[in-house]
């Protein structure tokens, strides 16, 4: 249900806090209100017994029922009058233009509902008059911001009000967001969806990892090599898993650089369905400015491969029991140079 129109929970307390039971501007209300007490609206369909018409004459005070000059007295009058309340109500609710479709429906549900409670049990009219106070401070709440703000409050569980002064950080106007989105939004989103934090620091993590096991792998074979240059036998015992590593890594195929990659597609998922909900449309998003962004420096693969470092050779000749022979090498490979055992490069 909309925290617009949550007006008997926790909310209440702070649409009472921030408008006041009594500050907010009633004046279309009075005048709504004083429409259907002259029969202009259509509450007559729900008066009981062919009443008619409830009332007739100057309008109605909007804080008590019945209290109008000449007003008739009785229960039958006091719903009556509710009833001409709900309705008011109701007219000015479908008249906003903040307000969506879909909330416009819901308080008429919840005001048609309240009609026929007074009708079948006039006895609780105390009762439904609180209920009638919430309903009107939730739609002043959710009247004074933009319809955007409204359904993102709804979708995060946020106040519509926190939310426009958090796009306000940014240099946004939610009636009038650029097009396409740019830094700002992205920014803006970050901040005010929670698991797009979560879901970007997840995507930052394997990014250092990556980089991590980039420079270990590095250092490792070049360990190798050293070791190579310097030992007079064969090598064929020594862990090759460092060049595989890095040969997979030249075009992303490590399990580092998977990793990786499936997090920040992840992230950039998440991104583009919360800017569905901004520009309501399907958006997708490059990646370079989520990277800007966000400041998510991924390496560009292939472009930005660790090194892949100058291998040590048997240099017996026919390596036929080489080390590296027991790997599978892409062609480029034969380009880089071959250190030999004895410390000759050939």
């Amino acid at each position: 249900m909309s925290n617009t129109i949550q007006g008997l929970n926790s909310n209440q307390e702070y649409y009472l806090d921030d408008y006041g039971a009594n500050s907010a501007d009633y004046s279309d209300w009075d005048q709504a209100y004083e429409n259907c007490a002259q029969g202009g609206c259509a509450q007559d369909q729900y008066l009981n017994d062919g009443q008619g018409p409830a009332a007739q004459g100057p309008s109605a005070s909007l804080d008590g029922v019945g209290d109008w000059e000449g007003a008739p007295e009785g229960p039958d009058s006091e719903t009556a009058e509710f009833k001409q309340q709900c309705q008011a109500l109701r007219d000015i609710i479908q008249e906003s233009e903040n307000l969506s479709p879909e909330q416009k429906q819901e308080y008429a549900e919840r005001l048609a509902k309240l009609q026929s409670s007074a009708d079948l049990h006039p006895a609780s009219l105390d009762i439904y008059q609180e209920q009638l106070d919430a309903l009107r401070e939730g739609y002043e709440l959710s009247n004074a911001h933009s319809p955007l703000a409204n359904e993102l409050a709804e979708r995060y569980g946020q106040d519509p009000a926190a939310i426009e002064e958090l796009a306000k950080k940014y240099g946004l106007d939610l009636k009038n967001l650029p097009r396409p989105a740019d830094e700002s939004v992205l920014k803006f989103l970050g901040e005010l969806d929670p698991s797009l934090g979560e879901s970007l620091q997840g995507a930052k993590k394997s990014v250092e990892d990556k980089l991590k096991q980039d420079a270990e792998m590095v250092q490792k074979a070049k360990d190798r090599n050293a070791m190579a240059v310097l030992d007079n036998r064969d090598m064929d015992d020594t862990d090759l898993s460092a060049y595989e590593y890095l040969l997979q890594a030249q075009t992303g195929a490590d399990p580092a650089s998977l990793d990786m990659n499936e997090k920040i597609a992840a992230f950039q998922g998440q991104v583009e369905t919360a800017l569905g909900a901004l520009y309501g449309e399907g958006i997708t998003l490059e990646a370079d400015l989520m990277a800007q962004a966000f400041e998510l420096n991924a390496p560009r693969l292939p472009d930005e491969a660790p090194e892949l470092v100058p291998m040590a050779w048997d240099g017996r000749g026919t390596k036929s029991a080489g080390n590296f022979d027991k790997m599978e090498w892409p062609a480029w490979v034969s380009e880089y140079p071959k250190i030999e055992y004895n410390g000759n490069e050939g």
